[in-house]
């Protein structure tokens, strides 16, 4: 498989808005790294992307951001060949001692209590990042005792995994507007041994009439932003915003906090937030 790769090189005082410039244009997945005081990202997108560098360009000018380098190229990919060198490294996420998050050829652990089985995939959610392992703290507390739960962006399934862990029997539904995350959602909760839930193509639109007592979306902040008004109409009692950044935080929540929900807990790493809203009684 074909597909373009583009290097941007910026201060990392620049670079969340890169990011979302990126998913903006259809990005498929990026990687970050800092360099001699600056920060390296290379973004993932289909092979036929056409005008892309240009369009970065005009934007950071706009914007005013700093753009050191910006290029292009179409690089070959082999899954298999990338599956090799990831085995090779990933060992699983010790999560404070209550998730466990395990690729196959790693054994589960008889010391922590929940334990999810993960075959890397193409779909975001590996448990490594900080997003999903602040959405997973997040939802422990209030998942315990819940009826039902929704995943908005269900990526790998990682969310839903460990939700039907915290809580047997619970009802468990699933949705993402990308097919390959769905297949490999289900393959995630069917590896983990939860057979009852409900897989859904498609945004949280597609549950319009339903309430759920617990609903998730690890996504990014002007998707969230996005979703307002489909999230708080599914929500019953909880609502986790995952995907954040501390920059980001007071303007994501600031519709959520108007009249609906209140904050109820929040949990912080590495530049990063989860927030738990209660809605109001």
């Amino acid at each position: 498989m074909k597909y373009k790769v583009l290097n941007i090189v910026t201060s990392p005082r620049d670079g969340e808005f890169f990011t979302e410039l990126l998913w903006s244009e259809d990005c498929l997945g990026f990687q970050e790294e800092e360099s001699g005081g600056n920060l390296i990202i290379s973004a993932w997108f289909e092979a036929d992307i056409t005008g892309l560098e240009e369009r970065i360009q005009t934007s950071a000018r706009d914007l005013g951001l700093v753009l050191t380098e910006c290029s292009g190229s179409i690089q070959d990919y082999d899954p298999e060949e990338w599956l090799k060198s990831f085995s090779s490294s990933f060992s699983g996420v010790n999560l404070e001692e209550e998730f466990f998050i395990h690729p196959p050829w790693v054994e589960p652990s008889a010391e922590i209590p929940i334990n999810i089985l993960l075959e890397p995939g193409h779909a975001f959610g590996t448990g490594t990042h900080e997003s999903t392992q602040l959405a997973l703290l997040a939802m422990k507390p209030v998942l315990e005792n819940a009826r039902s739960f929704l995943d908005v962006g269900t990526g790998s399934g990682i969310l839903a995994a460990a939700a039907g862990k915290i809580s047997p029997g619970l009802d468990i539904s699933i949705c993402d507007i990308d097919p390959v995350a769905v297949d490999c959602a289900v393959e995630t909760l069917q590896n983990n041994h939860l057979a009852e839930f409900n897989a859904v193509i498609g945004g949280p639109e597609v549950f319009s009439g339903r309430v759920f007592q617990v609903v998730a979306a690890n996504l990014t902040s002007p998707v969230i932003i996005g979703l307002h008004q489909a999230l708080t109409s599914l929500s019953d009692e909880y609502l986790i915003l995952s995907g954040i950044t501390g920059e980001q935080r007071d303007f994501t929540l600031e519709k959520f906090l108007e009249k609906e929900f209140v904050l109820y807990d929040s949990f912080v790493k590495n530049g990063w937030v989860s927030c738990c809203l209660r809605r109001v009684a």
